[in-house]
C-alpha cells in the first residue's frame, strides 16, 4: 500500500483558519474583522433562490426576464437587457412554468414577460401559460446561442463598445454582466477559433471591444478579427473575474459572490448586482480561490452578500469571507477502479454515501460487477455514466440495469453507436433511470460538501468519432482531484487543453483508451501532471495495452503506475488533502521506442473472427458483425458487399485499413 502526500498550497482540511493569520489582513485599509457583513440570499432551489433575489431587488416590475433553470447558452447575454427593461431574470424549466415563479411574477404585478431562446429551450406551453395569466409575452430566440445574444444586442441602445465572450461555457459572461449592464454594452458570443456570423454582423456596428478570457476559450484568430480589442483574462474562471473587477475599477462597497461551478445564481444574481451597481465574484463550493483572497485583500472588499444555499456555496465560504475560525472535515472519497478485464469501470464513493460508477466493461464483467456492488452493499447508484458506447464500456452496465440496483440518473454521450450492446444500454439506461446526454461543463449534482463533479469533454456542439465524442468527468474532492478520460484520444486531449485546462491538474489520471499509443500525448501529461496512473487493461490482452511509449511517458514524469492486469482492483482512499493505494505501483524502467513507431495492426480472419473481433473492422459493429457470421465462408472480401449497409465506398474503405482477410 502508498500513501501520497499532495504538495498543494496549505490545506484547508484540519486547519484553523484565522482572519488574521489567512486572508483578511488588509494592508493600508482601515476595515477590520469586525465591520466586514457577509448576507446570504438563498432558496431551496434554484427556482426559489431566484424568486429570493428579485425579493430582494424589486417590490414591482412591469417586465419580467425568463430563461431556462437547467442551461445556460440563451441567457448569458440576458443581463443588460434585464437592467435596460429594470426587471428581475427568473427561471423556468422547459416545459412548464413552475408554481414558485408564477408566484413571484404575481407579486410583481407584472405585464410582460420576455422569454430568453426558442422553444427548444423554454417550449410554447410556457409562452400558454404567460398569455393566460394575462401577461403580454415576447421572445428573443435565435436559431442558437450566438444568434440569440445577438437578437438581445439589437433591443439594446446603440454602443461604441461590445462584451465578446466564449458561448460555450458560462462564467466570464455571467461575471462582467453586471458591468455590461450598467454600461449599456452588449454581450456577444464566440467560439474558441471563429466569430459566428450572427455575432460578426453586429460587430460591424462596434467600435471597440472587450474580450473576456484567455486564449484556451477565445483563440488569437478571434482576438485578432475583433474591432479594437481589449482582452481580460486570468488563469482561470475565478482570476478572470477578480481581473474584470480591478481592470475596469468596478465598484468595491459591495461585492455579489456566487459559485462558478453553476450558472443559474450568478445569471439572476447579475441584474441585481447591475441595479445596485456592486461586482460579481465567483468562488468554489468550499473555498475562496486565491485569486478572489488577493482581490479582496488588495481592494479592502468588506460587503459581501452569498447567492444560492450552502449546497452552491458552503457555510465554509462565508466563515471564510466573515474571518471567522474554520475546521473542515470533508469525510472520505474512496475510488474503485474495478478488474473488469480489457475494459472500464470505476465506482466512487462519496463522503455523502452518494455512489457514481462510471463504465461497466464488457458484458461477460457485468455479473461479476453486480456482484461487487452487492458486496458493497450498495442498493442504489446515484449517477452512472457511460464514456461512450463501445463494448468494453457499456456491455456490463446492461447487467447493472438488469439487477435490483436502483439508478437515479445515467449521463451518455451524443454520439450514439450503431450497436447491439450500445442500443440495449441506451433502452434499459431510459428505462430504469432519467437519461441525459452531456457535454462540457456540465455538472454532477450531488448534494455533496468538498465534492465536485463537472465534465470536460466533448463541448457543446462538437463532432466526431466515437472517441472523439467520449466524456470526460473531472473529480474534485476539497484538494484531492481525478481526471476519468474513458478512451479519449490526442485529438480530444488537444481540445481539452484549449478549452478546459483550468480543469486538468490532477493527482490521478485514469490513463485515456487502456494505456493505447493513441491517447496520453506529451503535453497532455504535462499539462495534467499527475502523481499517479491508474491504467484499466485486460491480461494478455491482443491490443498489446498499454503501449510502451505511454508506459515510458509516464516512467519518465516521475508517475507511480497503477495496473488492473497486473493488481486486480485497485482502490484509491482520500480525506481530501492526502490519498492512499491499497497495492503497490508496478515498476517500468524506461527504454528508448523505436522513432515514429507503426500500430501494429491485428488482422481480422472474417470467416472465423469472433463477433467481438469482427467489430474491430471499420464500418463493422454489432449487427453486421452478426451478419457475417450468419453469411460465412466468404472467398473473397469482395462478397461483403452482401451484409446490409456494405457497398463499393465502404468496401474499399475496409481494404483500405488493411485489417480484414479471407483464409
Amino acid at each position: 500500500m502508498k500513501y501520497f502526500r499532495l504538495f498543494k498550497p496549505l490545506s484547508l482540511l484540519l486547519v484553523t483558519v484565522f482572519l488574521f493569520s489567512l486572508m483578511f489582513i488588509f494592508p493600508g485599509n482601515d476595515a477590520k474583522a469586525q465591520d466586514m457583513t457577509v448576507e446570504r440570499i438563498s432558496g431551496a432551489d434554484r427556482f426559489e433562490t431566484a424568486v429570493e433575489i428579485s425579493n430582494e431587488g424589486w417590490t414591482s416590475s412591469d417586465t419580467v426576464i425568463l430563461a431556462r433553470s437547467d442551461d445556460f447558452p440563451d441567457a448569458l447575454a440576458g443581463t443588460p437587457l434585464a437592467y435596460q427593461e429594470e426587471a428581475p431574470i427568473l427561471l423556468t424549466p422547459t416545459e412548464s412554468l413552475s408554481s414558485t415563479t408564477i408566484t413571484e411574477i404575481e407579486r410583481l404585478d407584472a405585464d410582460k414577460a420576455i422569454i430568453l431562446g426558442g422553444t427548444a429551450a423554454v417550449s410554447d406551453t410556457v409562452e400558454i401559460e404567460l398569455l393566460a395569466m394575462g401577461l403580454e409575452v415576447e421572445r428573443i430566440g435565435g436559431d442558437n446561442r450566438y444568434e440569440t445574444a445577438s437578437l438581445i444586442a439589437e433591443y439594446l441602445p446603440e454602443a461604441d463598445q461590445a462584451i465578446i465572450a466564449y458561448g460555450g461555457n458560462f462564467p466570464d459572461a455571467l461575471a462582467i454582466g453586471s458591468y455590461a449592464a450598467q454600461n449599456g454594452y452588449p454581450i456577444l458570443l464566440t467560439r474558441t477559433d471563429s466569430i459566428p456570423s450572427a455575432t460578426e454582423e453586429i460587430l460591424t456596428e462596434i467600435n471597440n471591444s472587450i474580450i473576456v478570457g484567455g486564449t484556451a476559450v477565445i483563440g488569437n484568430s478571434v482576438f485578432e478579427q475583433a474591432p479594437n480589442p481589449t482582452r481580460i483574462a486570468g488563469d482561470d474562471r475565478f482570476d478572470t473575474a477578480s481581473k474584470i473587477v480591478s481592470k475596469l475599477d468596478l465598484p468595491l462597497n459591495k461585492a455579489y459572490v456566487a459559485t462558478g461551478m453553476n450558472f443559474a445564481d450568478a445569471l439572476t444574481g447579475s441584474a441585481l448586482a447591475a441595479k445596485n451597481n456592486a461586482s460579481m465574484l465567483l468562488v468554489r463550493q468550499n473555498a475562496v480561490p486565491s485569486s478572489t483572497k488577493d482581490l479582496i485583500e488588495e481592494k479592502g472588499i468588506i460587503n459581501f452578500i452569498i447567492l444560492g444555499g450552502t449546497g452552491a456555496v458552503s457555510d465554509v465560504v462565508e466563515l471564510q469571507l466573515k474571518g471567522e475560525e474554520v475546521v473542515i472535515e470533508p469525510g472520505e472519497m474512496v475510488m474503485h477502479f474495478i478488474d473488469v478485464g480489457q475494459g472500464d469501470s470505476i465506482l466512487i464513493e462519496t463522503a455523502c454515501d452518494s455512489y457514481v460508477l462510471i463504465d461497466g466493461g464488457t458484458s461477460g464483467a457485468g455479473d461479476d460487477l453486480v456482484a461487487y456492488l452487492n458486496n458493497l452493499e450498495i442498493d442504489r447508484l446515484d449517477k452512472v455514466i457511460a464514456t461512450h458506447e463501445h463494448a468494453d464500456h457499456v456491455g456490463g452496465l446492461v447487467s447493472v440495469y438488469e439487477s435490483p440496483i436502483e439508478v437515479d440518473t445515467t449521463y451518455g454521450s451524443e454520439y450514439e453507436h450503431d450497436t447491439i450492446t450500445a442500443e440495449n444500454f441506451r433502452s434499459l439506461a431510459e428505462e430504469h433511470s432519467v437519461y441525459k446526454t452531456a457535454t462540457a461543463f456540465d455538472t454532477l449534482n450531488l448534494d455533496c460538501e468538498y465534492t465536485e463533479m463537472n465534465f470536460i469533454h466533448p463541448y457543446e456542439e462538437a463532432s466526431g468519432d466515437i472517441h472523439y465524442m467520449n466524456l470526460v468527468l473531472n473529480v474534485e474532492f476539497n484538494e484531492f482531484s481525478a481526471l476519468i478520460t474513458g478512451d479519449a484520444e490526442k485529438e480530444s486531449e488537444n481540445a481539452m487543453i484549449n478549452n478546459a485546462s483550468e480543469y486538468l491538474p490532477s493527482d490521478i489520471l485514469k490513463v485515456g483508451h487502456h494505456g493505447s499509443r493513441t491517447s496520453t500525448s506529451q503535453e497532455f501529461l504535462e499539462v495534467v501532471s499527475p502523481s499517479t496512473a491508474v491504467i484499466q487493461v485486460g491480461e494478455d490482452n491482443r491490443y498489446g495495452h498499454p503501449h510502451e511509449e505511454v508506459l515510458n511517458r509516464l516512467a519518465m514524469a516521475g508517475v507511480d503506475i497503477y495496473r488492473t492486469d497486473i493488481s486486480g482492483t485497485i482502490v484509491i482512499t482520500s480525506d481530501g488533502i492526502d490519498y492512499k493505494v491499497d497495492t503497490d505501483p508496478y515498476f517500468h524502467e524506461p527504454v528508448d521506442p523505436d522513432p515514429d513507431p507503426e500500430p501494429a495492426l491485428t488482422r481480422v480472419n472474417i470467416n472465423t473472427a469472433s463477433i467481438e473481433n469482427l467489430q474491430e473492422i471499420v464500418h463493422i459493429g454489432e449487427a453486421r458483425a452478426q451478419e457475417i457470421i450468419e453469411i460465412r465462408p466468404f472467398t473473397s472480401l469482395d462478397q461483403l458487399t452482401q451484409v446490409s449497409g456494405i457497398g463499393p465506398a465502404r468496401l474499399q474503405d475496409i481494404k483500405d485499413e488493411g485489417i480484414a482477410y479471407v483464409e
